[in-house]
């Protein structure tokens, strides 16, 4: 992510898991000069020196992606969550822990989470994300387990398959639309596999209908 996603609040949990996790060590892409200081000086101030955090800076698209075989488990920031790089994480088969939060921003890593299969790793709380994180970094055949699930379900979960996501989407938006038909109230939805056969052929009251009469989404 990108670095001004790390906060205080951030940086503040990060150190206490790193004073829960004597062994690890906390890798960070960082920009050199006043970010790196500021952080080495959070860390010093709790207690963990700096020779257990490194840093890094722009790379290469393939020395980026390299950079995961050395993770065991990676740290989405809040409440602005990883993106891309989360996507990439997984792609990867490394493990990420995210906290959920109110807003779109703060509830990405949960959705990505969830479209990898992985809803265990979406925290409520910071001490369910402080603990999860350090229960995982002491089960290596957990975090085994997870790579391999992840790297099997690489081209068949929604998070990667492009053809499955829009089939899912598509019947969304037609029960979406079949609900709206039945005058039906505003409804939390989970995406399914298989879309309905049809939309109804009448629009929502006040809905401006499709063209050319009968409309159907394949």
């Amino acid at each position: 992510s990108r670095f001004s996603t790390v906060n205080e609040p951030v940086l503040h949990l990060w150190t206490e898991l790193l004073r829960s996790l004597p062994e690890a060590r906390l890798l960070l892409l960082c920009p050199e000069g006043d970010a790196r200081a500021r952080v080495l000086a959070h860390f010093a101030a709790g207690g963990i020196g700096g020779s257990r955090i490194e840093f890094t800076g722009n790379l290469s698209r393939a020395d980026y992606l390299a950079l995961y075989r050395r993770i065991d488990v990676a740290l989405d920031p809040f409440p602005y969550n990883g993106h891309m790089t989360t996507c990439d994480a997984l792609w990867m088969g490394v493990p990420v822990v995210s906290l959920k939060g109110r807003t779109f921003a703060s509830r990405v890593g949960a959705s990505l989470l969830h479209a990898a299969g992985l809803d265990e790793l979406a925290c409520t709380s910071p001490a369910q994300y402080r603990n999860t994180v350090v229960e995982l970094a002491n089960d290596a055949p957990r975090r085994a387990r997870l790579h391999a699930q992840l790297e099997e379900q690489r081209l068949t979960s929604a998070l990667f398959n492009g053809e499955l996501f829009a089939r899912r989407f598509e019947a969304l938006v037609q029960r979406i639309w079949q609900r709206a038909c039945a005058g039906l109230p505003a409804q939390h939805l989970e995406a399914e596999v298989t879309a309905p056969s049809s939309l109804c052929s009448q629009p929502p009251r006040g809905a401006a209908g499709p063209s050319g009469g009968r409309a159907g989404l394949q």
